[in-house]
């Protein structure tokens, strides 16, 4: 319960950076129009519960308070969300994407035929996640080619299968 009040805190703080001098233009171009809310998995799960907590305070935040509707597109672990963000989405600000949080690095990685976006070209908006309580590790075999993620670096930052 903590976290998700914490998460809640957090979404409301984002929403209430937006600037009042720039508001005239936005709220002209979202009065009246819906945001989509694409939720790169299926309904009832965590990102889903987070996009439908944003969508039901976001609108109100944002100048011309727009409706925000969730729209869930499963598939390969968030994968097919990012392609359509990229490829077929409007890009004009009335969608934005939940995606998991590795889809930027396999873009980055490079090798899976199946990305069909370039991650450094989406702009981050925010996360729901303080990051303090997550935790994030790095597995590797006893007998890989790298150690560490120095090792990587080292590379050159060109892909390296483990």
């Amino acid at each position: 319960m903590r976290k998700l009040a914490h998460a809640i805190l957090l979404g409301a703080a984002f929403a209430s950076s937006f600037s009042a001098a720039r508001a005239d233009a936005v709220e002209d171009f979202y009065k009246g129009k819906s945001v989509q809310v694409i939720v790169g998995y299926g309904p009832g799960g965590g990102y889903d519960v987070y996009a439908r907590l944003l969508a039901r305070f976001y609108g109100k935040y944002l100048p011309g308070n727009p409706n925000m509707v969730v729209q869930n597109m499963p598939g390969a672990g968030s994968m097919v969300m990012a392609n359509y963000m990229y490829n077929v989405a409007p890009k004009d600000g009335t969608a934005f994407g939940i995606f998991a949080r590795n889809i930027p690095l396999i873009s980055v990685l490079g090798g899976n035929n199946a990305v069909k976006y370039d991650a450094r070209k989406y702009t981050w908006l925010g996360s729901m996640s303080s990051y303090e309580e997550d935790a994030y590790l790095m597995w590797v075999r006893k007998d890989a080619k790298v150690k560490t993620l120095a090792d990587i670096q080292k590379k050159g930052g060109e892909p390296v299968v483990l």
